[in-house]
This record gives C-alpha cells, sequence and structure tokens, in this order.
C-alpha cells in the first residue's frame, strides 16, 4: 500500500474532482493540476487513473473496516446494544465528510463501467470481513442474555440493511432527520430482538 504525502495528496484530488465532475473528466492532467505536480511525476505512483480509483476504494474499505473494529473495541465494556448502535453512527458521521460523500454518491449511482468488476469484488471482500465482526457481536449478545432471538443469520442479515441505509442516508443533507431515523430505526430493531430484562 503505497502511502506516502504526494500519494495521499493524489487521493484526495481524485475523489475531490471525481465528486464535482465524474470520472472521465477526472482526468491525470486535471488530477496533476489540482495536486500542483507534472502529470509525468503521477506515473511514478500510479499507472493509469484505474489504478487510482481502485486505491482509493482499498483505501476507504481498510480504514472503514478499521474504523468499525476500533469502534467495537473501545466500547467493549458496553453492552451489545451500545456497541450496534455506536458503529451504525460512527458509519453515519464517517461519510459526512463533503468530499467523500459526493465520491461515495457518484460511485453509488454511476460507477464506472471499467471497475465495475473490481468494485464488486472488493465490496464482497469487504462486506465478508464486516459479517465476520458483526456475527461476532449478536453471537454475544445471545450468550450475554441481551438478545431473544437467536437466528443469527437473520439478525446479521436485518443489521446489514440498517448499515446501508447510513449510505443512503448520504442523498438526505439534512443530518439532524437523518440522525432522527437511525435512532428510530435501532430502537424499533432492538426491541424486537431484546431479552424482556432489556425491553
Amino acid at each position: 500500500m503505497k502511502s506516502n504525502a504526494t500519494v495521499l495528496k493524489i487521493q484526495e484530488a481524485t475523489i475531490k474532482l471525481y465528486a464535482e465532475n465524474g470520472y472521465e473528466k477526472a482526468t491525470m492532467t486535471e488530477i496533476a493540476n489540482a495536486v500542483g505536480i507534472k502529470k509525468p511525476s503521477i506515473y511514478a505512483h500510479y499507472e493509469n487513473k484505474q489504478e487510482i480509483f481502485l486505491s482509493i476504494i482499498e483505501n476507504l474499505s481498510s480504514v472503514y473496516v478499521s474504523k468499525f473494529k476500533q469502534e467495537i473495541e473501545k466500547y467493549n465494556h458496553l453492552t451489545v446494544e451500545e456497541q450496534l448502535y455506536s458503529v451504525l453512527e460512527s458509519t453515519r458521521t464517517f461519510f459526512q465528510h463533503e468530499d467523500l460523500g459526493l465520491f461515495l454518491k457518484r460511485m453509488l449511482l454511476f460507477p464506472p463501467k471499467e471497475l465495475e468488476g473490481h468494485l464488486l469484488k472488493r465490496y464482497e471482500e469487504f462486506e465478508d470481513q464486516l459479517l465476520l465482526i458483526i456475527r461476532g457481536l449478536f453471537e454475544k449478545g445471545i450468550k450475554n442474555n441481551e438478545i431473544l432471538h437467536n437466528d443469527v443469520d437473520e439478525l446479521v442479515d436485518a443489521y446489514i440493511h440498517l448499515l446501508d441505509s447510513c449510505f443512503i442516508q448520504l442523498f438526505d443533507p439534512d443530518e439532524g432527520l437523518v440522525k432522527k431515523r437511525l435512532k428510530a430505526a435501532w430502537s424499533f430493531f432492538w426491541r424486537s430482538i431484546a431479552t424482556k430484562k432489556e425491553r
């Protein structure tokens, strides 16, 4: 994984250009201009534009999974309910960055055709990592008698749907409303699976 300052600037410039103008207009020339370097200098770090985009997706996936794990470890002393909700809330805030949010909106709605296969494969790998972590939390909740419902697969599927809603809510500019809706959805979800003691 490339990690020097120039690579970071290239990725940040690409995110901004793609968010504002789309994939076709985020050319190597435009990226170089935005970074403040000559176009040939980019090739010392990336072979082409596709590689830049794939590195951004790879980096976002790694950073998010890492943040996901840190969030769970940070609140390991709390209840499973609190841990699961903290992950939803941190996901919502993680993607509130303006350029990153716009980048993801475009990527979700208009994924570049030449990257679709790579993006699908990366998403599947990314989701597999999350599923393992989430499954562990639900198993812990059942073991600790916090959760009455014992179909772990169903719990994980429902939670993933809630997690996906955090991405969909990127399209709503009213952060207060988004937060309120997420809290309401989580409240209904948790009450439906919690033990009587937790209700």
